[in-house]
């Protein structure tokens, strides 16, 4: 374990900093992941039975456990910077009780879900924001995906075939494009109420606003998205393109072109858990990878461990 934080089932039970859990409930414990999954199974106000490693010694501790909170804030965040990008890669994860019962009810909706959202976002200087999430979960059935992006209030043309949106501002304005978003629906909601969609705070109340969504079933257990920002000036947006595909082994492969030539080429690895080692065409220890080309000119690499 590393830090306890207060008030939590494991600190009131006594678990400290460094102990090392092999079980619950006789249930054999490899990692942090499957603790979590272990836990989610157990209602909250179960006993349960933790046996753990303390200075070498085995010692077995009674836990009542609670309900897993669903994160709003990142659990853990690292911020890197480095000639031409800064990034920034937050985890989010907890578990969920769908309906309107949780476990200690007689007509509860059963057993919950657990679900991890790792976001990485690589702001590459001169050029666009990449943003990389990857999302694990632990249902059979696959549950819904949403990905919202809150815009700034005024208009934006949404080419849903393409997954392409443009702001559509006197003079700042952003294109958005969602590489790997096929089989999903791209959607645009202002000012709706039942969900509330598409608001901003203002003075005294809130303005509608455009708000953008892809959604639909999360395809697999393990999966991805990749979401492009182009900054640009004036009403005509730049025709870039971007294309994605996944590796059997969840590597992303993103490629972007520029309409003057300029192409970049982005790998990595999901979460940047792995270095991407041997692929086609370079071999690295890194997790990223980015290569900025100029008529097929290397102009710019960026590699991130």
């Amino acid at each position: 374990m590393g830090d306890i934080s207060p008030n939590t089932p494991a600190q009131k039970a006594g678990i400290k900093p460094g102990d090392i859990i092999v079980a619950i409930n006789d249930k054999p414990i490899n990692d942090s992941h499957a603790l979590r999954l272990t836990v989610s199974d157990y209602s909250p106000g179960t006993v349960v039975n933790v046996k753990l490693y303390r200075n070498g010694r085995v010692k077995n501790i009674s836990v009542t456990l609670a309900q897993l909170p669903t994160a709003a804030n990142p659990q853990d965040t690292r911020c890197l910077a480095g000639p031409g990008y800064h990034l920034v890669q937050s985890l989010y994860s907890g578990g969920y009780w769908p309906g309107s019962y949780t476990w200690s009810y007689p007509q509860g909706h059963g057993a919950g879900m657990y679900g991890e959202h790792h976001r990485t976002l690589l702001w590459i200087h001169d050029a666009c924001v990449v943003v990389l999430d990857h999302f694990t979960h632990d249902q059979i059935e696959p549950p819904m995906l949403e990905s919202n992006w809150q815009l700034d209030a005024g208009p934006v043309t949404v080419e849903a075939d393409a997954y392409r949106a443009v702001t559509r501002h006197p003079a700042s304005n952003l294109l958005l494009l969602f590489p790997l978003a096929a089989g999903l629906r791209l959607s645009v909601h202002e000012g709706e109420m039942d969900p509330p969609r598409g608001w901003l705070p203002g003075d005294g109340g809130y303005t509608p606003a455009p708000q953008l969504s892809l959604s639909g079933p999360c395809p697999a257990w393990n999966t991805s998205l990749a979401t492009v920002l182009i900054p640009f000036a004036g009403p005509d947006a730049p025709a870039v393109t971007a294309t994605a595909e996944l590796a059997p082994d969840g590597t992303l492969a993103l490629h972007l072109a520029w309409p003057d030539g300029c192409t970049g080429d982005l790998h990595a690895t999901p979460r940047l858990a792995s270095a991407l080692n041997q692929r086609d065409d370079f071999d690295t220890d890194a997790a990223l990878r980015y290569v900025r080309r100029r008529d097929g000119v290397v102009v710019e690499e960026i590699v991130i461990p």
